[in-house]
């Protein structure tokens, strides 16, 4: 609760931090913050030639643009999942002047993953612009804010986990980069989990991304919730990394301090 009402009584102060995080990252750029819309655009229309125009791709029970919205319903957010580890991993690096004033803490890393997440908004415009075109809408769609909240909560407490190894371990980096293309490849994003073979399916409950992008999937292309037992799992485990890393983080203040 006391970590719930500093974010609350600082709301002003993380928002001005978050504004300033965004034009930082596309200082310099010749678009600006059209990168925000280009980029979503671009990846999405990669990965539709990929899969499906390339390699026709296709899944059983899903025609060639209800598997494109599949695709695009979970790729959404595992980009702003992708994004956000990036940036957290170096955010006390890279502002560690703010740990020597009065500035909370906890704020640098979740300043970090929520300026990161920022692409999901134009990427669920497309997305949904693309299930009224290709598909049936329904009210379900009215809760994919709540999913992308889950999992930018789950992504602000493994930032701040990662953030405090990024300095004891420069190298987390880099090695961020290549767990985040293993979580790609083992999430059901360019398949479904109707076809992962049975033996190894209870494995997918072991990704906590899988419950996130499963219930975008479910509200976007299938039109329900997705099973109880994912929305149970995907919701704790989203609150509980949350607590836990935003906890660690703060009482690990006085070593960082050293570190840096």
């Amino acid at each position: 609760m006391t970590l719930l009402s500093n974010f609350i009584s600082h709301r002003r102060l993380l928002l001005r931090s978050i504004k300033v995080e965004i034009h930082a990252h596309h200082a310099g750029t010749i678009l600006g913050l059209s990168w925000i819309v280009v980029g979503p655009f671009l990846l999405l229309a990669l990965y539709s030639l990929i899969y499906a125009v390339i390699f026709k791709v296709k899944m059983p029970g899903l025609s060639q643009s209800e598997y494109i919205l599949n695709v695009f319903s979970g790729l959404v957010l595992f980009l702003a999942f992708a994004q956000a580890m990036g940036a957290t991993t170096s955010a006390l690096s890279r502002d560690r002047k703010l740990l020597f004033s009065n500035y909370p803490p906890e704020f640098i890393p979740a300043k970090a993953a929520i300026a990161a997440y920022l692409i999901v908004l134009p990427g669920s415009a497309f997305v949904i612009a693309g299930d009224v075109l290709l598909s049936t809408p329904s009210w379900h769609l009215l809760l994919l804010p709540v999913v992308a909240l889950l999992q930018l909560c789950f992504s602000v407490g493994l930032g701040c986990l990662l953030s405090l190894l990024g300095i004891v371990m420069r190298d987390i980096t880099f090695l961020i980069q290549y767990i985040v293309i293993a979580l790609m490849i083992v999430t059901p994003i360019a398949y479904t989990p109707d076809s992962v073979p049975a033996r190894v399916k209870p494995l997918l409950y072991l990704n906590p991304i899988y419950y996130h992008v499963s219930a975008n999937q479910h509200l976007i292309l299938l039109n329900e919730l997705p099973p109880m037992i994912e929305i149970v799992l995907g919701t704790s485990i989203s609150i509980t990394m949350l607590l836990v890393g935003i906890w660690v983080f703060r009482r690990a203040r006085v070593a960082m301090m050293d570190l840096l």
